[in-house]
């Protein structure tokens, strides 16, 4: 989470689950939340990113949870 300002724009959120050990994104939003990440970087990686790299048709991303 410190990072979010340099990488924010490049890194995607991904699971891992089913594995034991595996966060789940609402786990994901509340950590990110609670280091202080920005809503526009948390959407970037939650999603905004993969959208652009893999050239996705949406045209605007669904709010963050």
């Amino acid at each position: 989470a410190r990072l979010h300002g340099e990488l924010s724009g490049v890194v995607a959120w991904g699971s891992r689950a089913p594995a034991h050990d595996a966060a789940m994104p609402s786990e994901t939003l509340q950590m990110l939340r609670a280091e202080g990440v920005p809503e526009s970087s948390i959407a970037r990686m939650m999603g905004g990113n993969a959208i652009d790299q893999f050239r996705l048709p949406v045209s605007v991303p669904a709010q963050v949870g």
